[in-house]
């Protein structure tokens, strides 16, 4: 006589199959104000599940201990991480953001330097330099950057809530040709 075989390990991933419930559901991403690149929103047991191999401890007697592997279905953890997207106008430099706005050799020398800078709600702010500005050279515009976000603030005093950082103008000098 001849028997067919059969393969355990098809036929209990066939009955498996046949007990999931295929489940479509919307996560909402609460994206915070501050959040930079490489930040981690996880949604705990959102995801498939996921086979869980746990050692249970039998204590038979004090001489014999017996330890049993068992298996368990678990769903998985759901995690996003964020990616930062280039910006035209502004680079990020943790909670400050850096403009970039180009002079003249000829104001860079004169001290009469005014330059418009625009900043992350539209608006523009008027900056007078009454110094000479030599390439790159940075001034700092206090409370114009990003919002900090809860628990980035280094001061002693707060949440960081209705902080922000600052925006620095970044000069870049325009020599003739």
């Amino acid at each position: 006589r001849c028997f067919p075989s059969i393969d355990d390990s098809a036929k209990d991933k066939e009955e498996k199959d046949k007990n999931l419930i295929n489940e479509t559901k919307v996560l909402h991403i609460p994206i915070e104000m501050g959040m930079k690149d490489g930040d981690k929103i996880t949604f705990p047991n959102e995801g498939d599940e996921v086979e869980v191999e746990e050692e249970k401890k039998d204590d038979i007697d004090d001489s014999a201990k017996v330890y049993q592997q068992q298996k368990r279905l678990q769903p998985a953890d759901v995690i996003f991480t964020i990616k930062e997207k280039q910006h035209c106008t502004f680079e990020r430099r943790d909670s400050d953001i850096v403009h970039t706005t180009a002079v003249s050799l000829l104001n860079a020398l004169t001290e009469e330097c005014s330059v418009r800078v625009p900043t992350l709600d539209g608006h523009a702010i008027f900056l007078d330099c009454p110094e000479v500005i030599c390439h790159n050279y940075e001034k700092r515009i206090k409370g114009e950057g990003l919002s900090l976000r809860h628990g980035d603030d280094d001061s002693d005093e707060g949440n960081g809530k209705g902080k922000r950082g600052d925006l620095i103008v970044r000069f870049h000098v325009l020599f003739p040709r």
